[in-house]
């Protein structure tokens, strides 16, 4: 039995886990044929083409070997020689832009997999500019834009909708209210930003993600139930709504940041005992926010990780005695990358910075805890930039710095091993610009507790 009570606080951290919806990637590209791709949580994302076709352009349902699941923003772009397109089923997802450019398209093969887009995939296209014309545009089964006059103030999406593209309803004036089918399991990113009129919206309970801005600023929107398939509430989904009081359904384990801030009319709000982050002002300037519901026990709600700016209500205790932190947890490098000390835990870098949007992601999509150590090429998401980490020493990218470490160190001394700029970065410990035996032997020395691998970082 649920023992439900009001809180007026909130403490201190526990469980990271990996959001649903796309973020970025730092993984190397490969070629197959006329694509290139990348590998992401075991499955193909399209990143390139080569311009070698003419006619029909068949996209394979594999590349590498590994199943071909999105197609990247852009990725495909300005071919003006392709006149059918086939993309495969199993592909979920096309980015902004993927095919724009192609003036010569008359017909696309969409697969039933397919249930999101980014802005305007295959805009300029004779075969998008002719479905351009209805009320409302469908890509395959995914609604990727409506015709802003044409929108009733109620609106329910047809049967077999998958999904709503990016960008799709923003900005309007019309919609009061909207349902959608239960096959529906995508909202894109922005889809209803701006959205002044809406009051109310149906949404079914297998939904899975709905991603950032989604909602953002819809000035009216004073009723949702979230689904139950959601995992994640993304970065300022329903900010700067009217709604008085959510519950947040058992599943959910990260509140995005900005996710409810400016939510000035909410009252209260209801955790699920599943919940393990609340990000960067996620609750910022919800000025009513008084009440807050939880099920689960004291110690539970303690392991809460509650991060920076967020309101009162979740804040309290968590700053009464804060720990002023005085060492540097990380300094930029070259290109995207952030080197940051070896042996920093996830808890270690989360209590040493205090900045609006950050996360730590280790690539795969796996769940990661608070223990767990930061490792060579793990994402970081800092000041709205993306970094990929380095760890000097962790050419293996185990958190450590080992043996092994030593002897991926050496063979890129000796042109053994395959050329990776973040692992290149993390094997120079003498941070001269050259990868030699010397650094080898420092690696070796450092695993063995001769060397202080944090004296590498120290001299960046």
């Amino acid at each position: 039995m649920k023992n439900y009570r009001k809180c007026v606080a909130a403490m201190l951290v526990a469980v990271l886990l990996f959001a649903c919806c796309p973020v970025a990637s730092f993984a190397q590209t490969d070629t197959d044929g006329a694509f290139t791709y990348r590998v992401e949580n075991g499955t193909a994302v399209l990143t390139g083409y080569d311009k070698s076709l003419s006619g029909t352009m068949i996209i394979p349902s594999s590349l590498g070997g590994k199943k071909l699941t999105k197609i990247n923003g852009y990725a495909l772009a300005y071919d003006e020689d392709v006149t059918r397109v086939e993309i495969p089923e199993g592909v979920t997802y096309i980015g902004e832009g993927a095919f724009n450019g192609y003036t010569a398209l008359t017909e696309v093969e969409i697969p039933d997999s397919l249930c999101g887009l980014g802005r305007m995939p295959f805009a300029g296209s004779p075969w998008y500019e002719e479905k351009a014309k209805e009320d409302l545009v469908y890509v395959g089964n995914v609604l990727a834009a409506v015709n802003p006059e044409k929108v009733p103030a109620k609106l329910t999406l047809r049967d077999g909708t998958t999904g709503i593209a990016e960008y799709a309803f923003t900005g309007n004036q019309n919609l009061t209210e909207i349902t959608l089918p239960d096959s529906c399991v995508y909202i894109g990113d922005s889809a209803f930003i701006g959205c002044a009129a809406l009051q109310k919206v149906n949404l079914p309970e297998k939904m899975t993600c709905i991603d950032q801005n989604a909602f953002y600023s819809c000035s009216a929107l004073t009723e949702i139930s979230l689904p139950q398939g959601l995992l994640v509430l993304s970065n300022q989904m329903l900010g700067g709504t009217a709604l008085q009081s959510v519950v947040i359904p058992e599943g959910v384990h990260t509140i995005g940041a900005g996710a409810f801030a400016g939510c000035a009319s909410l009252k209260e709000i209801t955790f699920p005992v599943s919940l393990a982050l609340v990000n960067a002002a996620a609750f910022a300037d919800c000025t009513a926010l008084t009440t807050l519901y939880y099920g689960g026990t004291d110690e539970q709600y303690s392991a809460i990780m509650i991060t920076p700016k967020n309101n009162d209500i979740l804040l309290a205790l968590k700053y009464q005695d804060p720990v002023v932190q005085e060492k540097t947890l990380y300094k930029p490098l070259d290109g995207n990358m952030l080197a940051v000390p070896a042996g920093t835990t996830i808890r270690d870098y989360y209590n040493a910075i205090n900045e609006d949007y950050y996360y730590v992601d280790d690539g795969s999509g796996k769940p990661i805890t608070l223990e767990d150590k930061i490792r060579t090429q793990m994402a970081i998401r800092m000041q709205e930039k993306e970094y990929v980490a380095v760890v000097l020493g962790d050419s293996d990218g185990d958190g450590s710095v080992s043996s092994s470490d030593a002897r991926i160190t050496l063979r890129y001394s000796v042109g053994l091993e395959e050329k990776n700029e973040v692992v290149a970065a993390a094997s120079d410990v003498d941070l001269d610009g050259t990868i030699t035996a010397s650094d080898a032997r420092s690696v070796l020395r450092a695993s063995v507790g001769l060397d202080d691998a944090n004296a590498w970082f120290d001299k960046i």
